[in-house]
């Protein structure tokens, strides 16, 4: 893309409520099916993943403390979902 073809200030007007994601899943058995998670739902599960990992995560994996200024993760899910996918480094 072209500086050019940036365009700035596009008004967008969102709520907590408006989906962010739909992800599909068949589960194991069934027809694939969309489930919409919100803006609210994946802010949320953002939020509640530092505690996940330092209370559940490091403990198994003998880190005893972290230094959350170094720390780099990204989930495509939150960590109770069957797929639930994150990458540390």
């Amino acid at each position: 893309l072209s500086s050019s073809s940036i365009r700035e200030g596009l008004p967008i007007a969102l709520s907590l409520e408006d989906p962010a994601l739909i992800l599909y899943s068949s589960g194991t058995t069934g027809e694939p099916k969309g489930t919409v998670i919100s803006h609210r739902a994946l802010i949320a599960s953002v939020t509640q993943m530092p505690s996940h990992w330092e209370n559940e995560i490091f403990p198994c994996m003998g880190i005893n403390e972290v230094d959350w200024t170094k720390e780099v993760q990204m989930a495509n899910l939150p960590f109770y979902h069957i797929f639930g996918n994150g990458l540390m480094n």
